[in-house]
This record gives structure tokens, sequence and C-alpha cells, in this order.
């Protein structure tokens, strides 16, 4: 029997009913920590289809909670355990006018608020300890989470206010002010740690933060000032404030649109060797310590275990059983270490390279991240869902029953990765223009790196790729007519949001998609549909009738390849005409999609309406 969140027996009735806890920072609204709805009936099969609804429905309910407590925050005193992290906030412009924001300059901002928000918060005794302790924890968790809505709404709004009162302009979705608003996060969730420690241990004297310096900040910090600590040798600390900004601009497109892995890496080096360690005392046999501590950190460990040391989280992830590190996130971890060593040593802060002489771990045989193709009754379930079928609507209402079928990115991306093998973020940024036609008359569309926000994971991405007889029967040529006839530009516009990659929003959504398919098998996910198309196409061994086996070249013809081969000549040596007769060998004999096919009404084609590739 499938485990639904929150479907449990009424208490003395036989009826269903749903618990729902309410988010932290919407429980003073509430005045409750939970939810309970009925479900009105006794058969279980029943209620869980009622469950999707009334969550959903309280879905809603909390989003709009959230809004109004939003609202009210702007114009009202906020209670004393939020006034501690954000003093005022007001209504900005969406654009400010000002001096350029930098990322330097934005760490400086974040830093000065930090060390303001020290010297302001309370230290009277609260009138019930563990009340309070219970509260800061809860904040703590609560701060944790990068990706909450309600954390974003006030890191974005603390920015803002920072930028006014120190005359910079800035607004989401530019590098510089996503890297201001991750800043104050870890700010506000290092201000809550302090409180932790102080109601816990009675005494902060001794607390440092491990992203912003020790608690008594020396009145002005300059960029670029190093050298002031440890007998006039440069610290980590010191190093990494002037390594995030100076190395910026040298980062790949991913890392600048998403500024808080980076600072998990550097905050991480921070931490374990301390920041006011002088850069010259690490020796080697550090380094290693540093290399095989981070293999034992839990996955999500500022959730599962929100203030816990680096060491104490690797015990507790030990003693619990849970998840650690995959091989590929510890090499993150590794690589910008002898990064950050690297540019040390060039500029001249050290005088040798601790992480030089040091191995990498060797990777064990279950050490690969494993990722397996789609099974065709998986796909016939997923493609069978009332997203497919008949919804309320693409947003929470996709798994609530309608007649709504809406052909928009949710419906659209999981096809087009089945029939192309293509990444879901090079399918999310696609543009109107991305598709045209050879004067043969052959379907494709073009993946480049080229237009404002794009961008692909290496230069044998770029790629044409044909467009599959099967997408056309589905209707995806009508689809892409429909947004040219309205003007429309980006071909899945619901997709792009506050400025993060867009394939962001479309992830999560993915997630939340399969979780309702229960399709929960060890190594699922969207890059599933990449394994599955190259599995059919090495079924159908394309390239036997050339004389090659199908293993040398279905990567490098098909972007998959790592530096060499076919991709660097990609459309010299194989015509896109070529290429679809290739592509059309994508088979899936057994996956019926039919009921998908849009009516005779709905097939009309306009072939004028796009314009005609240089094929």
């Amino acid at each position: 029997m499938a485990k639904l969140t929150g479907l449990t027996k009424r208490p003395r009735s036989s009826n269903w009913q749903v618990r729902i806890k309410v988010p932290a920072d919407l429980q003073a609204l509430y005045g409750r920590a939970e939810i309970t709805r009925s479900l009105r009936t006794p058969n279980r099969q029943e209620a869980e289809v009622r469950w999707y609804q009334v969550t959903g429905e309280i879905r809603d309910e909390l989003d709009r909670k959230r809004e109004e407590l939003r609202r009210r925050m702007l114009t009202e005193p906020r209670p004393d355990a939020i006034r501690r992290v954000r003093r005022r906030t007001v209504s900005m412009p969406d654009r400010p006018q000002g001096k350029p924001l930098t990322i330097q300059s934005a760490t400086e901002l974040a830093r000065r608020w930090f060390r303001e928000g020290l010297a302001k918060r309370c230290v009277a005794a609260p009138h019930d300890h563990d009340e309070a302790i219970a509260e800061t924890r809860s904040m703590l968790a609560y701060f944790s989470n990068a990706d909450d809505g309600g954390v974003l709404a006030r890191t974005q709004s603390a920015a803002h206010q920072l930028l006014h009162d120190h005359g910079y302009g800035g607004c989401v979705g530019e590098p510089a002010f996503d890297h201001l608003t991750e800043l104050l996060r870890q700010a506000m969730f290092e201000m809550e740690k302090l409180d932790l420690q102080r109601l816990e241990t009675g005494s902060d004297d001794a607390i440092r933060s491990t992203l912003f310096g020790p608690s008594h900040f020396r009145e002005v910090i300059e960029p670029g000032s190093v050298g002031a600590m440890t007998d006039g040798q440069t610290t980590v600390g010191e190093a990494l404030d002037r390594y995030v900004p100076e190395t910026w601009d040298d980062r790949s497109n991913s890392d600048r649109r998403d500024a808080k892995k980076i600072h998990r890496w550097t905050g991480t080096i921070r931490e374990f060797f301390g920041s006011d360690t002088a850069l010259e005392s690490i020796e080697p046999i550090k380094v290693d310590a540093f290399f095989k501590l981070v293999k034992r950190q839990p996955v999500h460990k500022q959730v599962r275990y929100p203030g816990f040391s680096l060491e104490d989280a690797a015990l507790a992830a030990e003693k619990d059983g849970a998840k650690t590190f995959a091989y590929e996130t510890a090499e993150r971890y590794r690589r910008e270490l002898k990064r950050f060593f690297d540019w040390c040593r060039l500029q001249g802060i050290v005088s040798k390279d601790p992480a030089a002489v040091v191995k990498p771990p060797k990777r064990k045989p279950g050490d690969k991240e494993k990722r397996v193709p789609f099974k065709i009754d998986e796909l016939q379930r997923m493609f069978s869902t009332l997203l497919y079928v008949g919804c309320l609507n693409d947003g929470r209402g996709f798994n609530r029953p309608g007649t709504e079928r809406p052909r928009r990115g949710r419906f659209w991306v999981p096809l087009l990765g089945l029939f192309t093998g293509a990444r879901a973020g090079e399918l999310c940024q696609l543009r109107v223009e991305n598709f045209k036609r050879t004067k043969s008359g052959t379907d494709y569309f073009v993946i480049r790196s080229d237009g404002e926000g794009m961008s692909v994971k290496n230069k044998n991405a770029l790629r044409d790729v044909p467009i599959h007889s099967e997408l056309v029967r589905l209707g995806l040529l009508e689809f892409v007519n429909e947004r040219h006839r309205t003007g429309q530009s980006n071909l899945f516009p619901e997709m792009l949001a506050d400025g993060n990659a867009p394939s962001k929003l479309f992830s999560s959504r993915f997630s939340s998609f399969m979780k309702s398919v229960k399709l929960k098998r060890e190594g699922l996910t969207f890059h599933s549909f990449r394994h599955t198309a190259r599995q059919a196409l090495r079924r159908a061994d394309l390239f036997r009738e050339a004389g090659h086996r199908a293993d040398e070249h279905i990567d490098d013809a098909f972007g998959w390849s790592k530096g060499q081969g076919m991709a660097s000549r990609y459309g010299e040596d194989w015509p896109v005409d070529e290429l679809a007769k290739l592509a059309e060998l994508i088979e899936y004999p057994d996956l019926d999609l039919s009921h998908l096919y849009p009516s005779v009404s709905e097939a009309v084609r306009e072939p004028g309406d796009r314009l005609d590739g240089e094929k």
C-alpha cells in the first residue's frame, strides 16, 4: 500500500483525514503547527484520490498565507525572533539606481550587515529557556534551506534595503545581487547558530563565525586587505575573501548562476582549516584529512544536522546510516581546494601548494553515480498520468483530476528528452528561432549558447538535433508555430524565473512529478532519458551498415562525447538530413503514445509560420 504523507485515520472515526505540518515561518500566523482536513470517506482508494485534491488546496492556502505574511512584514513590526535577522523592511523598486554592484562590493556589504547585526542582537535572558532553544533551532533549520520561498523573499528584501542604504544598484537575477542574497542567508543562519550556542553554553566569548570571521569584527574591512593577522601571515579566511570575487569571472556559467554551491565549497574549506589559520602552516597531511572528511559528509547536511561541525555531522551520518556524498560531489570540493591553493600560489600568498603532493581518493566500485534508463512500463505509466490525460492545471494541480491538457514545458520536455536524448537545460532554454527546416524539408532544432541566458555543458553539446517523426505526430511543430504566431521568443517562458538557469524550475517540478508517478527506482532522474535514447540507438546498431561499431560513435554523433571525435565536426560530416535517418532509429515498439496525438482540427500545419533554415 502506497504511503501518502499525512494520510491517517480520524480519531474515533472510520473516515480518513489529511494532516499537514505548517511551515515554521507561518505557524505564528496560523496559531498552530498542523492543519487537519477530513477526507469524508472510510474507503482507502477514495481517500487517496481526495488526498491529492485536498493537499493541493492546502498548499495553495499556505502560499496565500505566505504572501499575506510578506505584505504584513512590509508594514508591521516583526516578532523578536525574526527582528534579530532583519531590522528594517521596505518595498524597493525592481531595479534601483546607484553605484554598480560587484561581487566584491556585495561581499563587503554582507559582512558589514553581519557585523552590525551582531552588535545589535539581543543578549537578555529569555523568559523560557527551553522554548527559546527550540525556537532558535527551528529558525536555524529554516535558514538552512536556501530554496525556501520565504527565506528567499527575506534575503532579497534585506538586500534591496542594504543597497538602498549604501547607494548601490542591483536587482534579482544579476550575479552580484544573487551573491549578496545568498551571503545574507548564510549571515542569518550564522546569527541563529551564535544565539543557539549562547543559549546552550551561556557564553559566546569564544564563538567564531566560519563564514564571516570572528565575532569581534574589525571596524573597517577594506577589499583586499590581507595579512593583518597571525604575525603578518595571510590567513585562510582573508585569502578566501579575495579568492571568491577575484576568480568569479573565470568560472563557468553554471557556477556563476548558482553561487550557493561556491559558498558551500569555500565555506567548508573555511570551516575545516579555520578562518584564522595561516596558509603557510597547512601541511599535506591536513589536506589529505580534508579529502577524507568531505567524502563522509551527509547529503543535505544543513537540513539534517543544522549547526553540526563537519566531524560531528560525519559521525552522526555514520550512526544514522544517512546517505553521504557521492564520489562526484566530494570531487567538486577537492577540485575547489586545489584551485584555491593554485590561486594562492600564483598570488604569492603561499610559497608551496600542500595539495599538490596529495593524491585524490580512489574511486571505489560503488562510488560511481549510476544513471539508469527507463523501462517501457515506467514510460507508459509516466505518459498516462493526469498531467498528460487530464488535470486541473500544469502547476500545483498537475496531479489533480481535471479537463485541461496543457501543452507547455512540463508536457513537452520529457517527450523531447525521450526522442532526442538532450539535456533538460538544453531543452528548457530553447527559443522559437532555434527551430529550422532544411531545403529538403527536414525539421530540426539547434542547441547553441550564443543567446542571452543560454549555455551548454561543453563545446560538444553545440549541435543540430533532428525532430523525430513521433514528436511531429504528437504536435510539436504546431506548438512551435503557435508560439511563433503569438510573438513568443522562448519556447517555454514559464520555466524562466528569477534569473535562474532555465532548467532549475523544471528540475524541481520534474522531481515532484516523479514522486507522484511513484518512480523511485535508484538512479532514475531526467538524465535517464539520455540513457534511454542511447540504449535505443545501440539496440538499432545504427552504424552497422557503415562498417562501424555503434559504441564507437554514438556518443560523438549525438553530442555525448567528452571531447573528441565527430562532435567537433558536427554538421559537416553528418548533414541534418542524414542525421534525421539515424534519429528515426530511436524506437520504443511497446510504448503507446497515441492517446497524446492532437485531434485533426489541432493538427493543421502551417509551414509558412516558421522560417526555413540555411541547410
